[in-house]
């Protein structure tokens, strides 16, 4: 018996491009689920996801609208406290929330 072996092609990677709807920013990843990131020009540096190319997608910074304190908050380009990026889809929303982190002292 004469084993060969088969041509396979590894299930788990494709080719994926990635566009940003609000800057120039591209991508190609080979993982499966693979999701990229970058700071968007276009939303004056703030983190923010890549769509897939071809995908009617609307990303939208959202105003932080209480009050800030002594927390240390997300600001963008422009110096103005974000809350969170919204990215609308045809089949729903998804959302990136920048969460404010508070100062602390130990004492003894």
């Amino acid at each position: 018996m004469i084993l060969t072996r088969m041509p396979t092609a590894d299930i788990l990677e494709r080719e994926q491009h990635w566009v940003c709807p609000n800057c120039t920013e591209t991508a190609v990843t080979y993982r499966l689920n693979h999701q990229r990131f970058h700071h968007c020009r276009g939303l004056f540096g703030l983190w923010c996801p890549l769509v897939e190319d071809g995908a009617k997608v609307k990303i939208i910074a959202v105003d932080r609208e209480d009050w800030v304190g002594k927390e240390d908050v997300q600001l963008d380009g422009r110096g103005r406290p974000v809350m969170a990026v919204d990215i609308e889809r045809e089949n729903g929303n998804d959302r990136v929330v920048y969460a404010p982190c508070a100062h602390g002292k130990l004492e003894r």
